[in-house]
This record gives C-alpha cells, sequence and structure tokens, in this order.
C-alpha cells in the first residue's frame, strides 16, 4: 500500500515539473510578458462578467478602471478577489433596474438609479456616461457585496402612504407615520413616486 501511495506521490510530482517546464517554455516565448499579463486579466475581467469586446477587439474601458484598482489597492489572488464577497461588478445598464428593482419603481433614469442607490445603501457605484453621446453602456463597482445592504420595502411604504391618507382623511395626526417614513431616508419626491 506505501508502495503505491510513494509512486502516486512521484507521479504528481512529475507531472507538476512538468507542467511549471511547459508553462516557463510558453512565458519564454513571449517578449512583453508584463503587457500580455495585463491584457489576459482584461480579458478574464470580460470573461467573467460575460462582456462583449469593443468594435476594435479590445475590452471595454470600465475594464481597465477595476483591472487598475486591483494593481493599486488588492492584496488578494486575483481569482480569489473576482469570486469573493466583495468581488468587482460590471454589469450592463440594462440590467440595473434588475439589481435595483425597487429603486426603478421610484425612477425611470439609471442615473438617478445609480446615485439614490449609492445614497440609500452606502455604495460606491458608477456609469461610464459618455457625455458625448449621453448615455451609460455599463453600470460599475470596484468592489459590490450584495449582502451588504437591505433593499428598502417599497411595499411597507406604500401600505404607509395608504394608512397616512387614510388618517389625513378622517382628521387623525400622522405625525408617527410621518417619523416611520422618513426613516427610509427618502426625499419627498422620491416617496410621492412611489
Amino acid at each position: 500500500m506505501e508502495d503505491i501511495e510513494e509512486y502516486l506521490r512521484q507521479k504528481r510530482e512529475e507531472d507538476e515539473k512538468e507542467r511549471l517546464a511547459f508553462l516557463d517554455k510558453c512565458a519564454d516565448k513571449v517578449k512583453d510578458n508584463s503587457n500580455l499579463i495585463y491584457r489576459l486579466l482584461a480579458l478574464g475581467l470580460c470573461s467573467r462578467f460575460n462582456l462583449e469586446l469593443n468594435y476594435d477587439g479590445e475590452p471595454p474601458y470600465v475594464v481597465y478602471g477595476i483591472l487598475n484598482y486591483f494593481v493599486d489597492n488588492v492584496d488578494m489572488d486575483w481569482d480569489e478577489w473576482l469570486y469573493s464577497d466583495d468581488a468587482p461588478l460590471i454589469r450592463p445598464i440594462r440590467e440595473l433596474k434588475k439589481v435595483f428593482p425597487e429603486l426603478a419603481l421610484i425612477y425611470d433614469n439609471d442615473e438617478d438609479i445609480v446615485k439614490l442607490a449609492n445614497k440609500l445603501y452606502d455604495l460606491d457605484i458608477k456609469t461610464d456616461y459618455d457625455s458625448i453621446y449621453e448615455y451609460s453602456k455599463y453600470f460599475y463597482a470596484n468592489s459590490f457585496n450584495f449582502n451588504s445592504f437591505t433593499p428598502i420595502n417599497v411595499g411597507e411604504i406604500k401600505k404607509l402612504k395608504d394608512e397616512k391618507e387614510t388618517l389625513i382623511k378622517y382628521g387623525y395626526d400622522v405625525s408617527e407615520i410621518d417619523k416611520k417614513i422618513s426613516e427610509f431616508g427618502l426625499t419627498e419626491e422620491e416617496i410621492e413616486a412611489i
């Protein structure tokens, strides 16, 4: 039994040496390893978030911002970081209302939804807003944890508003309901929009 285990251990070591030798041989064939690594990491982000390449075969520009953030600020292994709880997030702007459906009930404009999400949930989401063409293609965050916030309960706000309306109709005090509604952190216009 020990002979088989020893044989398997040696075989794994030999296979690993062969694999590393092959990878070294591959690395020797590339003249500019650092540029290649940078570009491959950018393509890795595209693969991770299912992003399409630009017309020129390059990753979307937003990818390089996230990649530069990783290089300058993150002290984790690449794969570990990409799949961690605080991993980056890059999504097409058309998915914004799927991520924040409760805020889509308040605003229709993507930029307004992002601002409100940042304010309410203490997030740092950005868009790649192009002022010339006046649209965004992606929204992104260098670090985004879906477990770090609880979406506002729009149903509860609607219920409180209905209750307030009924109390006003019959002349009762609504200060307690106003206090509950104000705890959601929304402006009068945002509450009115719900």
